[in-house]
């Protein structure tokens, strides 16, 4: 019997066979896994699973109160939209134990802000979480006011030490998005690990890296910053300097990756 199982994880990476149907088959499965409490998911570049497969998966999800620590990876399929993130975004609000995220939903160029929008709503609720991780890179119809939403489900989650999020090529991303997210970066004092990965966001200039470096000033737990800007052409060594005089605020800093560099 696996009904005691407290730790499971599945790589389906590039299993092009797996589908809806098979996920809508094991779900009963893993609905009846009460005790799990770290669940680890990798359908990557699985071309046959569509929102209705997270839907079956989302439903399960709802039945695991225990669960801790949650991966889900189904980045690199156009066929994954704003429906399925809802899917996912409602299951997590069945989930208050829940510490450790981890979302990738890279290149599924279908999601786009009402997407982040429902998430948002659901991390809200997920007030003892320590670890974020999402990456919606290369969905390009993501613009500022996703990230608006994004910025006010930050502000409830006080405990997070470790957040991660990668925007990457999502071109209508603005200073206006990346303001949004500094402030509330702002409400984050007990974080200690921050990568921001906006590269090929052309319309970020220095004054997106300069709200970034006011709100770091307020980090000063922080032991661990990556910045990654590669490619947002409007950024200039100003910009870049503003970043550097706001490390005099993080006395615990030892680990700082900045991209592109300070020369």
């Amino acid at each position: 019997s696996l009904q005691g199982l407290q730790h499971l994880t599945l790589n389906f990476n590039s299993c092009t066979k797996i589908s809806d149907e098979w996920l809508a088959d094991v779900s009963p499965v893993l609905q009846s896994l009460s005790a799990l409490q770290h669940l680890d998911l990798n359908f990557r570049m699985c071309e046959r699973i569509s929102d209705q497969g997270l839907s079956n998966l989302s439903t399960a999800l709802q039945s695991l109160a225990n669960l801790q620590l949650l991966a889900l990876n189904f980045g690199y399929y156009y066929g994954i939209s704003n429906q399925g993130l809802s899917c996912v975004s409602t299951a997590l609000q069945s989930l208050p134990s829940l510490k450790h995220l981890v979302l990738n939903f890279c290149d599924c160029n279908q999601i786009f802000d009402q997407g982040l929008g429902s998430l948002s709503t659901a991390l809200q609720t997920l007030t003892s979480l320590q670890h974020l991780d999402l990456n919606f890179g290369t969905c390009p119809k993501i613009v500022d006011r996703g990230l608006n939403s994004l910025s006010t489900a930050l502000q409830s989650l006080s405990s997070l030490q470790y957040l991660s999020l990668d925007f990457t090529s999502c071109v209508k991303i603005s200073n206006l998005g990346l303001n949004d997210l500094s402030t509330a970066f702002k409400s984050l004092r007990s974080l200690r690990h921050l990568a921001l990965n906006f590269a090929y966001c052309n319309k970020i200039s220095d004054q997106g890296l300069s709200s970034v470096s006011a709100a770091l000033q307020f980090l000063s737990c922080l032991e661990k910053l990556t910045l990654h800007f590669k490619m947002c052409n409007q950024i200039t060594l100003q910009g870049l300097n503003s970043i550097t005089a706001a490390l005099h605020s993080l006395p615990f800093l030892q680990y700082l990756s900045i991209k592109p560099e300070v020369k």
